[in-house]
């Protein structure tokens, strides 16, 4: 069974890939690949591809934490991940916001390495973590990241 699909979104290609019970363990942002479509996703994986497509066509979309694969990831990752994945559309946090909120205060380097390394962009919407003075990183480029934020509402300062 082929593992993965490209999708064709309206910001750009996004390759999807899941494991064999269908969670999904990586969404590739941007990729170079043309988009194809899958033979037939297990159900994760075509809940999760459907809420890409309403996301990045302007609208509301629910990512389920059940259909993501994220036992690869460090236990404070996951713990990350479990609070950024509840971010509404339209807000941002700091690194260092998140790190408070978890309990960590001094962490906020330590959030910023578990963005870098978040498999799952968009399902776990790390572009709504950004630096106290301007956007921080993001693995799609800070292009895209703008481009998410506003088409979900956010307000930048600086920005």
């Amino acid at each position: 069974m082929n593992n993965a699909c490209t999708l064709a979104t309206a910001l750009g290609p996004i390759t999807l890939r899941w494991n064999d019970r269908g969670l999904v363990c990586a969404i590739d942002l941007l990729t170079e690949v043309a988009p194809a479509p899958a033979a037939k996703l297990p159900p994760p994986a075509q809940r999760v591809a459907t809420a890409i497509q309403a996301h990045l066509a302007g609208q509301p979309a629910q990512y389920a934490l059940a259909d993501l694969d994220l036992s690869a990831c460090t236990a404070f990752a996951r713990q990350v991940y479990t609070y950024l994945h509840d971010i509404p559309p339209g807000q941002t946090r700091t690194y260092g916001q998140l790190a408070a909120a978890l309990g960590k205060p001094g962490a906020a380097r330590a959030v910023g390495r578990a963005m870098a390394t978040n498999p799952v962009p968009l399902a776990v919407p790390c572009h709504r973590v950004v630096a106290r003075h301007g956007l921080g990183g993001f693995t799609g480029g800070l292009d895209f990241k703008r481009r998410l934020l506003a088409m979900e509402g956010a307000r930048l300062i600086g920005e």
